[in-house]
């Protein structure tokens, strides 16, 4: 999601590339639906690193470069030709995004913004085209997929390409068959680690030149699913912030004090309230809790909310084993059961870093924050899994 904030701001001064893992296959540095931007000057966002980011920006300005540039695909085997020893196969798209649309990019933003998402579909020969999603139709649609296809010959009918996805799970390559008579033999490959006994139809060199076969790109960018809610904004506090920001996540900080805020990225909503407890019912499903307020009166009853809310994927609450057993006490008085003070995470941060400075407690907290993201992740795929088991038998 940077790359995306980070659009408008950029086309003030400048026509862009923006690049876009399609499609991977093996071992890979970044998942598909990946992208990143590249100007002649700059870039934002990173597809993997190394060499082959390397050539993604030389192409991607060589582009820049020409008066005109039509979308491109680059298929790139990440092994000893490139400098690297990954082993895998990445599929590249490249397409020019000019200042004339930074308006439309605004506009974009804002629907990101709003909790919708953006299903964008690009041809090999045209411009991408944007249309706005719900974010519930983009999960029925998982993965950026590409397709690859021959152009068909005059007097026939190509196979029309299809799927649907999102930037947040792994693509799919669909091959079509080469029609008869135009010299290949058929095959047909889809998902990831598929394999073939066929050559692929897709681009088969690292050349940069773009890709001979039609090609089709679908890729739906989704709103961040990593919401936390973060209360106290004190030293501790903004150490967390501001390392959380870097993240596709969005932070709503709460506070009973507005001074203590300053200038924030656009994935930060700063929150000054006089009744910061109310924020707790405000937050989205699923949602992630930090709370380190300047009060252990506040902690307590925000501690509360959040226990007897129940809906929430993880809280987490700044304070020694002694704190943690006063508020076990307290809150099974107030009626809390046992398995939801279990709950609760406190002391925070993983194990073993035992500096105490604001910033060593943040990387340790927001490294802790992104192993319960991973776990209520993989538990999501399970109950979905599960869900389309019982779907099935019934």
């Amino acid at each position: 999601m940077n790359c995306w904030r980070a659009l408008p701001g950029l086309l003030e001064h400048e026509d862009l590339v923006l690049v876009t893992v399609a499609q991977t296959r093996g071992s890979a540095p970044r998942e598909a639906g990946t992208s990143m931007l590249v100007s002649l000057t700059r870039t934002v966002d990173t597809i993997g690193g190394g060499h082959l980011e390397w050539e993604a920006m030389a192409h991607a300005r060589a582009m820049l470069l020409q008066a005109t540039s039509a979308p491109a695909l680059q298929r790139l085997s990440l092994g000893a030709s490139l400098g690297q020893c990954c082993g895998g196969v990445v599929w590249l798209v490249f397409e020019r995004i000019a200042r004339a649309s930074r308006v439309e990019w605004i506009e974009r933003l804002g629907v990101i913004d709003g909790g919708r998402a953006l299903t964008r579909e690009l041809f090999s020969h045209a411009a991408s085209q944007w249309t706005i999603c719900g974010v519930d139709e983009a999960a029925r649609n998982p993965g950026a997929c590409l397709d690859t296809y021959h152009p068909p010959s005059p007097g026939t009918d190509a196979p029309s390409p299809s799927g649907r996805g999102n930037g947040n799970a792994p693509a799919r390559l669909q091959q079509f068959p080469l029609p008869e008579g135009e010299g290949g033999s058929k095959s047909r490959e889809r998902g990831d680690g598929a394999r073939s006994d066929t050559p692929a139809i897709a681009v088969t060199s690292t050349s940069p030149e773009p890709a001979k076969a039609a090609w089709h790109l679908t890729h739906t960018i989704t709103p961040p699913s990593f919401n936390i809610t973060l209360f106290g904004a004190g030293h501790v506090g903004a150490a967390i912030v501001n390392v959380l920001a870097t993240l596709d996540v969005h932070i709503r900080w709460v506070d009973v004090r507005d001074d203590l805020f300053g200038a924030t990225p656009s994935n930060v909503t700063c929150i000054a309230t006089d009744a910061p407890e109310e924020e707790v019912d405000k937050a989205p499903p699923n949602s992630f809790f930090l709370v380190l307020t300047h009060s252990h009166a506040l902690d307590l009853e925000l501690t509360a909310r959040i226990l007897k809310r129940d809906a929430f994927a993880w809280f987490g609450l700044i304070g020694s084993r002694t704190k943690r057993a006063r508020f076990e006490h307290r809150l099974h008085a107030q009626g809390i059961a046992a398995a939801q003070l279990a709950r609760m995470t406190c002391p925070i941060g993983v194990a073993g870093i035992r500096d105490k400075a604001p910033q060593a407690i943040a990387i340790a907290v927001v490294a802790q924050l992104l192993q319960a993201r991973e776990h209520t992740t993989h538990r999501q795929m399970q109950e979905r899994a599960m869900g389309k088991e019982l779907t099935h038998d019934d």
